[in-house]
């Protein structure tokens, strides 16, 4: 190998750990970032949580109107046999 091939193997080893070392900083920076995202949402209620309940409580309603609705059609099918 020729000093000048040796030179241009290692700028060219050099490039590549150049590049990788700005892939890791940047996937680095990705999960930092994903970390601080979930961060702020913990132990806090999200925009919509209110919304949710109550869409929540109007959907158990329902629920048990209709059990009851249920239930209530069993019991005059029973009296009627």
């Amino acid at each position: 190998m020729t000093p000048l091939g040796a030179v241009s193997l290692l700028e060219h080893a050099l490039d590549r750990f150049v590049e990788e070392q700005e892939r890791y900083r940047q996937g680095l920076a990705d999960a930092r970032q994903r970390r601080e995202s979930r961060e702020t949402w913990d132990g806090r209620e999200f925009a919509s949580a209110t919304d949710l309940a109550g869409k929540r409580s109007i959907y158990m309603e329902g629920i048990e109107k209709a059990h009851a609705a249920e239930s209530v059609g069993v019991d005059q099918t029973r009296r009627a046999a």
